[in-house]
Formats: C-alpha cells, sequence, structure tokens
C-alpha cells in the first residue's frame, strides 16, 4: 500500500532492506520470532500488524441522441457519474514496532466522493463540392462532492483486536467535506476544403467555483490549420510521399490549481482552548484570484514514406504562462506566513519527435522498430516583488531546498555545494557561496545557491521494436529520462559515516570506501563516533538520467485454420517480461531512479520485476 510503503516509520516492512541488520536472525532458537532486534522485525510486522485499502468504484456513462428535424442537425446528452468509496485501516500491535510505547495504535479513514458530468451539444454539419464545414455548440456542468471521516485510538485491551472499539484511548476523530463545481460553454468550428486544407476555431468560457463571483468566469480559444501536401497535384500518386501534413495552431488556455476556498477569508473551528472549541483564522484570503492562463503556439509536419513504412512527426511548441497561481511569502506582521497570489510567468518551449520504420514488410516475415523523444526548456520569467521591487523567490511549500525566481527552472534546486572531502582531513568540505568560491568545513558557513537543475527530465524517449515470423513474435518496448537530478532523502541514516549507519542500522556498503589516513582519494567522509544532524547538500543530488526496459513479450498465434476443429477463432500463447532492465547513469544513487515530481528518492517498491507466462482464447 503507498500509505504503507511511503511511510518514514522504520517498522514499515518496506525498510528492513535499508536499516535491519544482517547479523541479527530472524527468529530465535525455538522458532518463535526474534523481538530484539534493532528496527522491527519485519516477518512478525508483517503477521502482527494490519494495513488495508479497499476502493470501490462504481462508472456510469450514458447518452441519448437525437437527429432533429432539420436535416444533418443533431442533439446529444449525456450524463456520467463517477462514484467511489476508499477505506483505509491501519493497526500497529502491541508488542513490538509503531504501537508498543502506546500499547497498540489504531487508524481508521473513510472517503466517499462522486463526480457528476452533465454536458449537452448540437452538432451540426454543412457540406457542398469540396466544402466541408462542421459546427458544435457545447453546454457542459461538473460537480464534486466528497466526504471524510477519520479517526485513531490507542491503548488496545488484547492482542489480535485491531477495532477502534477496542482501543481504551480515543485520542482523534475528525470529519470534512468538500465540494466544488465547473461550469463551461463551448463553441467549435471546422472547415474542411477537398482534405487538402483544414482549418478549425474554438472558444470555452468556463467559470471555476474555486474563484470569487467577480473573478470566476475565463474566456479560452484557440485556432488552428493543417495543409496535406500529399493531396497536391504534385505529390498525388508519388509513390514516396504516401503522407506530408503541415499543422499549426495557436491558443489560450486556464489553470484552476489550487486547493478550494483560497479566495475567502475564513475562520476554521477545528481548536479547542481549554477544553471548549475555539475559531481561529487559518489564511489571509484573496478575492481578486482568479485563472491562470497560458498562450501556446504549436506546429509541426507529419509524413509517410515509402507505402508508409516510414511514418514520423516532428513538432516544436512554446508555452507562456502567465498570471500563475503562486503561494508567496507574506511579512509575520500580518499573522499570516503566505497568500495565494496571481504573480509570476513562465516558459516552456521545445521539440517533440516521433518515428516508426518498417525494416521488413512481408506476409510470413516483419520487423519494425520506432520511438519517439521529446524536449523540455523550462524557465521562470517573472516573480513577485516586495514593497521596495525586490524579487521574493518562490520556496516549494513542500520543501526549502527547491526555490523559483526569474532566470530559473521552476522548482530548481537551491543547496549549499559540497566541495569535496579533504584528503588531508577526511572532512566533507563546502562552498561558501556556489562552485568557484572559498571552501568551509563548516555547514552552516555554505550559503545555500541554484545548482542549474530541477527534478523535471529536460528529455524524455521511448523505443519499441516488433518482429513476427510465421506466427512467432517479439515486442519490446523502454523508456528513458534524462537532463534532471534527484535528491537521496534518507542519506542521514545510511549514507553518512556516523553511529545512524555504521552502529543502529545498516549503512550502505560505499561507507567502507570512507577516508581512513591522509591522502585517501573518496567521497566518504571519515567515520565518525556520534550522531549527526540533517545535511541537505549537493552531495547527495545525483543525476536522474535512467533507462528502463519496461516489457518484453515473446509468443506464438495460431492460425485460424488449426484452431477450426475446437471452436476457437484465435488463440495465443506468450511470456511477458515486465521492468527486466534499468540502466542508471549515476552510479552513487542507489535508490530506484524513478521518483514523482518532488525529486525526492522515498523507501518504496521499486516498479515490479516480473515474468509472466499466459494465453489468449478467442471464441
Amino acid at each position: 500500500d503507498g500509505l504503507l510503503e511511503g511511510s518514514a516509520y522504520f517498522s514499515s516492512p518496506h525498510t528492513a532492506r535499508y536499516f535491519a541488520s544482517p547479523i541479527e536472525p530472524a527468529y530465535n532458537d525455538d522458532g518463535s520470532y526474534n523481538l530484539n532486534t534493532t528496527i522491527p522485525n519485519p516477518l512478525f510486522i508483517g503477521e502482527a500488524d494490519v494495513d488495508e485499502s479497499k476502493l470501490t468504484r462504481i462508472l456510469s456513462n450514458n447518452s441519448l441522441a437525437w437527429q432533429t428535424p432539420i436535416e444533418n442537425l443533431s442533439f446529444t446528452s449525456r450524463v456520467s457519474i463517477d462514484y467511489q468509496v476508499f477505506d483505509y485501516k491501519t493497526y500497529n500491535n502491541r508488542v513490538r514496532g509503531d504501537g508498543d510505547d502506546t500499547n497498540g495504535y489504531g487508524y481508521n479513514f473513510n472517503r466517499t466522493s462522486a463526480t457528476y458530468v452533465f454536458q449537452n451539444s448540437l452538432d451540426y454539419v454543412l457540406g457542398f463540392g469540396d466544402h466541408n464545414f462542421d459546427f458544435k455548440i457545447l453546454q457542459e456542468y461538473q460537480k464534486y462532492r466528497r466526504h471524510l471521516i477519520e479517526a485513531e485510538g490507542d491503548n488496545f485491551a488484547a492482542d489480535g483486536l485491531t477495532e477502534l472499539a477496542i482501543a481504551g484511548n480515543p485520542t482523534f476523530a475528525s470529519t470534512e467535506f468538500t465540494d466544488w463545481a465547473v461550469a463551461s460553454y463551448l463553441a467549435t468550428a471546422a472547415y474542411n476544403f477537398d482534405n487538402r486544407y483544414v482549418l478549425n476555431g474554438t472558444y470555452r468560457r468556463e467559470g471555476n467555483s474555486r474563484f470569487s463571483a467577480d473573478n470566476r468566469w475565463g474566456d479560452f480559444w484557440s485556432v488552428g490549420a493543417a495543409w496535406n501536401l500529399h493531396r497536391e497535384d504534385f505529390l498525388a500518386g508519388s509513390d514516396f510521399v504516401n503522407n506530408l501534413k503541415l499543422r499549426a495552431s495557436y491558443g489560450k488556455t486556464g489553470n484552476a490549481n489550487i486547493d478550494i476556498n483560497q479566495y475567502q477569508v475564513l475562520f476554521s473551528y477545528d481548536a479547542d482552548y481549554n477544553g471548549n472549541g475555539a475559531a481561529y483564522p487559518p489564511q489571509y484570503g484573496n478575492p481578486a484570484l482568479t485563472w491562470e492562463t497560458s498562450y501556446t503556439f504549436d506546429t509541426g509536419i507529419e509524413f509517410g514514406l515509402w507505402q508508409n513504412r516510414v511514418n514520423g512527426s516532428l513538432a516544436y511548441y512554446r508555452r507562456e504562462s502567465n498570471d500563475l497561481l503562486l503561494d508567496v511569502p507574506l511579512s509575520m506582521t500580518t499573522g499570516f506566513s503566505s497568500q495565494f497570489r496571481n504573480i509570476g510567468k513562465m516558459e516552456n518551449k521545445g521539440f517533440e519527435a516521433e518515428l516508426d520504420v518498417e525494416l521488413v514488410r512481408s506476409t510470413d516475415f516483419n520487423v519494425s522498430i520506432g520511438g519517439n523523444v521529446a524536449t523540455v526548456e523550462n524557465e521562470v520569467l517573472e516573480v513577485a516583488t516586495d514593497a521596495n521591487g525586490n524579487e521574493i523567490a518562490v520556496t516549494n511549500t513542500n520543501t526549502s531546498y527547491q526555490r523559483s525566481a526569474s532566470g530559473t527552472m521552476v522548482n530548481e534546486w537551491f543547496l549549499p555545494t559540497w566541495a569535496g572531502v579533504d584528503p588531508e582531513t577526511g572532512m566533507d568540505t563546502y562552498y561558501t557561496d556556489g562552485v568557484g568560491s572559498e571552501t568551509t568545513t563548516s555547514y552552516t558557513q555554505a550559503n545555500r545557491v541554484y545548482q542549474g537543475t530541477s527534478a523535471l527530465p529536460t528529455l524524455t524517449a521511448g523505443l519499441n521494436f516488433h518482429v513476427d515470423f510465421k506466427g512467432f513474435f517479439l515486442d519490446a518496448s523502454g523508456y528513458y529520462a534524462g537532463g534532471h537530478q534527484v535528491y537521496e532523502s534518507w542519506h542521514l541514516y545510511l549514507n553518512q559515516p556516523n553511529l545512524y549507519a555504521t552502529a543502529f542500522y545498516n549503512g550502505y556498503d560505499a561507507l567502507l570506501d570512507r577516508w581512513q589516513q591522509p591522502g585517501d582519494q573518496t567521497r566518504v567522509a571519515k567515520s565518525i563516533f556520534g550522531g549527526e544532524p540533517w545535511r541537505y547538500n549537493s552531495k547527495f543530488l545525483h543525476d536522474g538520467d535512467y533507462f528502463r526496459l519496461r516489457n518484453v513479450t515473446f509468443g506464438y498465434d495460431f492460425r485460424p485454420s488449426t484452431l477450426e476443429a475446437i471452436g476457437l477463432t484465435g488463440a495465443r500463447l506468450f511470456v511477458r517480461g515486465t521492468n527486466l532492465y534499468t540502466w542508471v547513469k549515476d552510479d552513487n544513487l542507489l535508490h530506484d531512479p524513478e521518483v514523482d515530481a518532488t525529486g525526492f528518492t522515498s523507501i518504496t517498491t521499486p516498479p515490479v520485476k516480473s515474468v509472466v507466462l499466459g494465453v489468449n482464447l478467442k471464441l
């Protein structure tokens, strides 16, 4: 379960491979679990603790179409419902683990949510000769409602009883209701002349309950055009060019990716004062909040050559985002730490390319290879300023070690810069103000600086391969990401030469290469007999480049003629391997390189490596 995997508690079984001592036996001589271990015995925890997630989901999609008396005019009404019930339960036993100091601990969480979408549209098609028109008018309303209840307690009466009713000390209970709504009106128009020239336009007016009534509605639009050159006389009937299209588009879109009620000055009532209910103002509010907008230009070419043996595309895009929805720091004299504002500007641009090639095409033997590649160049163009006109750098709300300012990437790594291990003293050294400045052995004298990278890949690519011969086939696909850096978030306990890694837990074997005498050249400082504080710095910032072989499938498709006698129309026998191989550029990156957008490694189960044998039958 994700909640268990991401847990920072040392009794999570996922932490055992990092923290458990290899010399501590799992069982006692009598076969019982050994509970006198440095961290809780994962075998015992797996049996005595409870961690369950259950999701029930009901999806319903319904539509009604009516061909009106007006020729080529149709009306469609759609209703969809997505209903979900999520239950989570955890219990930490009384004997050993995260619940032993409270005589057991339990927590239950229930979330019920429903999303309703109502849509009505009119479609009108008009054509005469080579001229074709397509018009649509659409109205849509989306409503989301969520209710959750959670409770926890400790001091359980007996082993093996895990429900909260058994907890002698209820410690927490809470309920919450959330809802939001989005309404929109859309109009589209498309023109096609002989499948050679294509023009289209879209206008959308959308309102979102996350903004005040005065700033709730936004206007968004796009225009696009395409030219199918292969249908022109000078390419018609060409044996070389089968498809050749030029296309371009430009448009405005909106983003409302903030929590609800951020525009309001609110009072919260979840506090108490001397046992009595109490209220307090949790946020400053900003009634001027409105849509974050982006203007995107996209242009490209699509082609198919040699009877479509070679197919591909090449595109360039540039997106400028304005009025960014950012949590801007405030002076603490206001009584609040920050306020959401529409401030700032950002640019993303890059290329996208795709190519698929049929190397061999025949009745019994085919070979093809293909792939795609995409680049992205991100730059923050503008952030908020204070009363004196000085920039207010935006710090990531999840970590203070990622920051954005004009000229940087969004959430660029912002850390002290490691300068290596001093070969004479064996101590870590740091640049006082980035590469090229003076060095110091005092971590507190090293200023944080922008590292020139972020956690978001600047280059991604995919690769696929296919071959088949007389019913046998082989398919393979892989994925590459690079140009970014990820941070090793557990280095204090695993990768710093102190008592955490060498006595209490089970540090990396890389610590064996620690500095031991003057002249040693190593990236591991000398070992100390004691603990250390967290020291976030670029030493533990690693290149995130990796390639993963996602899937490899080998199998055989039985010919229909051989299946007729047993009443089958198709049959496939195959063996599929998943995540069989992963290449990592940085040898010092010892965790799984595929991390989320935060950029921090975590102690979770890496993508599962598996081999599956399967049979597909068609009647």
